[in-house]
């Protein structure tokens, strides 16, 4: 069953006023993280009632979903820089 679109509203209202209160940005910055969230398509779709979910814990799912993808584009800017750094090592061993 689709939950109702003003009490999902004011649910996302105070997923992100968590957010913000936890991270210690504005809501604004908090509303950006919130909506680039796999966790707010989910809640739209109705995806295991995850709507009935505390918000403090949705909260939380959104910033280690934050977290992890951090890491995983830290990762990618190391390895992108590695192959750099082997490709120009390379080049230079050539002249």
């Amino acid at each position: 069953m689709e939950a109702n679109r003003i009490l999902l509203a004011n649910k996302y209202a105070r997923i992100i006023s968590d957010i913000a209160m936890k991270k210690k940005i504005s809501r604004m910055q908090a509303m950006d993280v919130f909506y680039r969230s796999e966790t707010v398509d989910l809640l739209d779709e109705g995806i295991s009632d995850l709507h009935c979910e505390d918000d403090a814990y949705l909260a939380d799912e959104v910033q280690l979903e934050c977290m992890v993808a951090n890491a995983n584009a830290n990762a990618d800017m190391k390895a992108r820089m590695q192959a750099y750094a082997k490709a120009l090592r390379e080049l230079t061993e050539e002249k």
